[in-house]
C-alpha cells in the first residue's frame, strides 16, 4: 500500500495541476444565460437587499452570500464569479488527494480526481456561475465525515463536528442538497444504532443540525408553500428522465441547450453509452460489496461505495415519488451528488483487477468527455455573445427603450446594454418565483402596458421567436407606435439565446 502511495503521489499532483488548467481554461469567457445572469446581478446587491430578493426565489442563500463577497472583491467581474465555480470543482478533485487517498487508497484517490476531470458535467458546472460545484463539495464531505465518524465510533470528535458543519453548508446551498444530507443523516443514525454507538452522540449531532438550520427551515417553508400554490416549469417525462439521470454524471445534460451544437443523433448515442457505463460502474460496486461479504473480507471501500450509490438512488426515488403529485424532480439537481457518484465510480474502477479493463473504461470516459466538451469549448469561445452585444450597442440609442414579456430570454440584456431603459411586462405571469426582482435597478416591471412612459427615441419590442405577433401589436397600439421600421435578429450560440427585436417609432 505504501509503495502504491509513493508511486501515485506525483502523478496525482501532476493530474491536479493539469485539471486546474482545464477548469480555468473553460472559465475565461463572458457568455451568460438567465441563471448565471441572475446569480451575477443578485450578488451585486447589498446583503440586506440580496437576502430579501433571494427569498422570492427557490434556492437557499449560502452560495449567494459567498458570491456577494467574490463580487465585491472583484468589482463585479464575470470571470471572477465564474472562476469561483471552477474553484469549487477543483476543490472536489483535490479531495481525491487529500481525503479519498487518505481514508481509502491512493489508487482510488487518483481515480476520484481523474473521473472528476473526465466528466463533462464537471467541466460545464466549473464554468457556470451557479451553486452546483460547491454543493457537490459540501454533500460529499458531509457523507465522507458521516461514514468516518461511525466507522471510528465517534473517537475523533473533529470528524463529527465536520460532518455537522458540511451537512449544514450543503443544506444552506441547495434544497436537493438538503434532501441528500437528510438521507445521509438517516443512514448515519441507522448505522450508528447497528454498531451500538452511544445514543447521546447521535442526539447531539441531530439536535445541533436542527437548531442551526432553523433559519433555513423558515425560508424553506415560505418558499415551498409558494411553489406548491403556483405552476412551476419542471416536467417529468418517462422514460427519458431515467436515461438522463443515469448519464448526467458524464454528459452534464441531454436537453437541446445542453448539446451546444452537437449532432442530435450523436448526442443520443453518447447518452446511451454514458448511461450504460454508469450502470456498469454501479453494478460493479454492488457486486464488489456482495463478494466482500460472502468471502468475509468485508472492507470499508466497498461499503462506502455502496452507501454512496444508495444515497443517490434514494434521493432520485424521493424526487420521482413527489413528482407524482407535484413536479419536483429535475435531473440537473442531482449534480449536488456529483461527488458521491464519482466516489462510487472510483471505487469500482480501483476494484478491477485487470489493468486493461481499467484502461478501456477510462478511454471510453475520455471519448465521451471529448465528444461533449469540444462543442462546448467551441460555443463559449465563438464570439457570438460579444458580436450580439456590439450590434445592440451600435444600433440602440440612449433615448430608446426596450419592452419585453419573455424575461428569461431578455435577462442577458442587463449585461449587454445595462444603460438602456427596459420594461418587463408581467401581466399574466405567476407571482412566484420573482427572479425579475434581482434586476429592479435596471428593469422596470409593469403590470399594464399603459404604465410604460413615452420616449424621445424608438421602442424596441423583444418578440419571442415564432410568436404570433400579438404582444408586439399590443405594445404598438398601447404606445401609439406608427410602424415597424426595422427588425434585428441576433443569436447567441451559448444556450441557444435568440433575440428578435421589432424597432418602432412613436406617433
Amino acid at each position: 500500500m505504501e509503495k502504491c502511495k509513493d508511486r501515485l503521489k506525483y502523478p496525482h499532483i501532476f493530474l491536479l495541476i493539469l485539471g486546474a488548467g482545464l477548469f480555468i481554461s473553460v472559465s475565461l469567457h463572458k457568455c451568460l444565460w438567465f441563471d448565471e445572469t441572475y446569480s451575477a446581478v443578485l450578488s451585486s446587491h447589498r446583503f440586506s437587499e440580496m437576502l430579501n430578493i433571494a427569498a422570492q426565489d427557490v434556492h437557499p442563500f449560502l452560495y449567494y452570500i459567498i458570491l456577494r463577497i467574490v463580487n465585491f472583491l472583484s468589482h463585479g467581474s464575470i470571470i471572477a464569479l465564474r472562476l469561483f465555480s471552477a474553484l469549487g470543482m477543483q476543490t472536489l478533485a483535490i479531495l481525491g488527494y487529500t481525503h479519498v487517498r487518505k481514508f481509502f487508497s491512493a489508487e482510488m484517490g487518483f481515480f476520484f480526481s481523474l473521473l472528476t476531470y473526465l466528466s463533462a458535467a464537471s467541466l460545464k458546472f466549473a464554468s457556470e456561475i451557479r451553486m452546483y460545484s460547491w454543493a457537490a463539495v459540501f454533500v460529499f464531505l458531509s457523507a465522507l465525515y458521516a461514514y468516518i465518524t461511525v466507522k471510528e465510533s465517534f473517537s475523533d470528535k473533529k470528524h463529527a463536528v465536520l460532518f455537522i458543519v458540511f451537512s449544514l453548508f450543503a443544506a444552506y446551498t441547495h434544497y436537493y442538497a438538503l434532501v441528500t444530507v437528510s438521507i445521509i443523516n438517516l443512514l448515519f443514525i441507522i448505522f450508528s444504532l447497528r454498531t451500538k454507538q452511544k445514543i447521546s452522540n447521535m442526539l447531539f449531532s441531530a439536535a445541533f443540525e436542527i437548531i442551526l438550520y432553523i433559519p433555513g427551515f423558515i425560508v424553506f417553508f415560505c418558499q415551498s408553500s409558494k411553489v406548491v400554490s403556483s405552476e412551476y416549469w419542471i416536467r417529468v417525462k418517462y422514460p427519458d428522465v431515467l436515461t438522463e439521470s443515469a448519464s448526467y454524471m458524464l454528459t452534464g445534460g441531454t436537453e437541446k441547450n445542453d448539446m451546444f451544437g452537437m449532432n442530435e443523433r450523436l448526442n443520443k448515442f453518447i447518452v446511451i453509452i454514458a448511461a450504460l457505463l454508469f450502470v456498469l460502474l454501479i453494478f460493479s460496486c454492488v457486486l464488489r460489496y456482495i463478494a466482500s461479504v460472502k468471502s468475509a473480507s468485508f472492507n470499508n471501500t466497498s461499503s462506502a461505495a455502496l452507501l454512496s450509490v444508495t444515497v443517490f438512488f434514494a434521493v432520485v426515488a424521493c424526487g420521482l415519488l413527489v413528482s407524482c403529485f407535484k413536479e419536483f424532480y429535475y435531473v440537473r439537481y442531482t449534480m449536488v451528488m456529483h461527488g458521491l457518484l464519482i466516489f462510487a465510480s472510483a471505487a469500482a474502477l480501483a476494484s478491477l483487477k485487470r489493468q486493461s479493463v481499467k484502461c478501456i473504461f477510462c478511454t471510453l470516459l475520455a471519448a465521451i468527455f471529448l465528444c461533449v466538451s469540444l462543442p462546448f469549448y467551441k460555443t463559449v469561445y465563438d464570439g457570438s455573445y460579444e458580436r450580439c452585444r456590439d450590434i445592440l450597442c451600435e444600433k440602440i440609442s440612449e433615448k430608446d427603450i426596450i419592452v419585453y414579456a419573455d424575461f428569461t430570454t431578455a435577462s442577458v440584456l442587463s449585461d449587454m446594454i445595462p444603460d438602456t431603459e427596459k420594461y418587463y411586462y408581467r401581466y399574466g405571469k405567476p407571482e412566484y418565483p420573482r427572479a425579475d426582482l434581482a434586476f429592479d435597478r435596471d428593469v422596470t416591471a409593469v403590470s399594464s402596458l399603459s404604465d410604460i412612459p413615452g420616449c424621445e427615441g424608438r421602442v424596441w419590442i423583444l418578440d419571442s421567436w415564432g410568436a404570433d405577433g400579438e404582444f408586439a401589436n399590443n405594445v404598438m397600439n398601447t404606445l401609439n407606435c406608427r410602424h415597424i421600421t426595422e427588425e434585428v435578429d441576433i443569436t447567441v450560440s451559448y444556450r441557444g439565446t435568440r433575440l428578435r427585436f421589432l424597432i418602432c417609432d412613436f406617433d
